[in-house]
């Protein structure tokens, strides 16, 4: 399987290259290389606006990766927005948010699902225990008390590996109809995702941490869910017509996607998507799960 990874072919000091920052940036194999590749060598044009045989074939690749992708996590195409990054996901759905509202995340959440919520709202850290876990008592006494308009959560943390019970803290939220996003960046390259039975309203994760290219990420805003976002950007490509006094915007989810987007990145994406398949998701989460016991035996 090394030899599926360019990087790893190369040496350090002498010896074969030991990458073990995945949670940052994970390496990428030849598979999703040559399928960027193959968009600019073969359909290189704009989507959503052309109409000449180039435009057509990228924008028939680009629908048919957020196909791929959205069936990836089992969730429809039109739920799936694309977006830089998990960061800018939740900069999306933080920004949608109006007037004086709560969100409640965990202390164990990074900086980008922290001062999104931070900047657009008021935010409130439930306490975490010494293991790294989610304190469910105060988190539960946090939302009951404040009655946040949204609930923010990470699906596997970024510092510790620990998996959040997310059934529980969904159940949690709905008792003040509060709704639901799940960072799911660590979570999406070695643990299958079944967003219908997770039942968050917001899901996202970074193609760049699951075998992808940086640059493109995905916002799953799942049922009436969508509705509630205002785009964080609009120009060409997010509009069916404008005219003086009237814009129609396009429907969901391109009208989030204004400007021309990591059109590359996005088949690169899918690209991705089948390759951990082809893996075996089940296959990634036992060896992960066997170098953390060794690691720890080991430390």
């Amino acid at each position: 399987m090394r030899e599926e990874f360019p990087a790893l072919q190369r040496t350090d000091h002498g010896r074969p290259l030991v990458h073990l920052d995945s949670a940052a940036t994970s390496l990428t194999p030849r598979a999703v290389i040559e399928a960027l590749v193959s968009y600019y060598e073969t359909c290189p044009g704009n989507v959503g606006r052309g109409i000449h045989r180039l435009a057509q074939e990228a924008n028939r690749r680009f629908e048919d990766a957020r196909e791929t992708i959205a069936s990836f996590v089992n969730a429809d195409a039109r739920e799936l927005i694309f977006v830089r990054n998990a960061t800018e996901a939740i900069n999306l759905v933080a920004s949608s948010l109006t007037g004086d509202v709560t969100v409640v995340h965990a202390l164990s959440e990074h900086h980008s699902n922290m001062l999104p919520w931070r900047r657009a709202t008021r935010a409130i850290a439930a306490r975490i225990l010494a293991d790294g876990q989610i304190d469910l008592d105060h988190f539960a006494a946090q939302v009951e008390l404040h009655h946040p308009a949204l609930v923010a959560c990470s699906h596997v943390t970024n510092a510790w590996g620990v998996l959040n019970p997310i059934p529980e803290i969904v159940e949690i939220a709905r008792r003040v109809g509060a709704r639901v996003l799940l960072d799911a960046s660590q979570s999406a390259p070695h643990r299958e995702l079944d967003l219908r039975q997770l039942q968050c309203d917001y899901v996202c994760f970074s193609g760049h941490k699951m075998c992808g290219p940086t640059g493109i990420g995905v916002l799953c805003a799942l049922g009436d869910a969508i509705d509630q976002l205002v785009p964080l950007c609009v120009g060409g490509g997010s509009v069916e017509s404008v005219q003086d006094d009237d814009v129609h915007w396009r429907a969901a989810p391109h009208r989030f996607e204004a400007g021309t987007p990591h059109i590359a990145g996005a088949i690169g994406l899918a690209a991705a998507c089948d390759y951990l398949d082809s893996v075996g998701i089940q296959a990634i989460e036992t060896h992960v799960a066997g170098l953390s016991t060794v690691a720890r035996q080991r430390l």
